[in-house]
């Protein structure tokens, strides 16, 4: 099976393993999606965004996968960068569909993308 994650990026480099100026490159969140394996015990990164660094934000996110093969991810909380929270909904490509700043310099918790007319005739 498949899982996707928001990985805030909070506390990379927590065991030491990153000198300080890596460290500094390490402050950017993204949605990951992993395949697990259970047979071969084995997880693998199938497809991951990340805004191409740009975006951090260290707590609160969220990233659902859409049936049309697109992902929405919620830059949720406060950083750094003044334009969060942000939500994307991108493709499999990496390609932006659609971004937007709520709400600045507050913190959310997630993001549903919903049918306005879902259950409506006519629509």
């Amino acid at each position: 099976g498949s899982v996707a994650l928001f990985d805030n990026g909070a506390q990379r480099g927590w065991y030491g393993d990153l000198a300080p100026a890596e460290l500094a490159e390490q402050d950017f969140s993204r949605g990951v999606e992993y395949v697990i394996d259970e047979d071969n015990m084995t997880v693998q990164i199938v497809w991951q965004f990340d805004a191409d660094k740009q975006i951090y934000t260290s707590i609160t996110g969220d990233i659902d996968y859409l049936p049309n093969d697109h992902y929405v991810l919620a830059f949720a909380g406060t950083s750094p960068v003044p334009d969060n929270p942000r939500v994307m909904e991108v493709d499999r490509a990496g390609n932006v569909l659609f971004n937007a700043v709520s709400n600045r310099g507050q913190i959310e918790y997630r993001v549903e993308k919903i049918d306005l007319y879902a259950g409506l005739q006519g629509f």
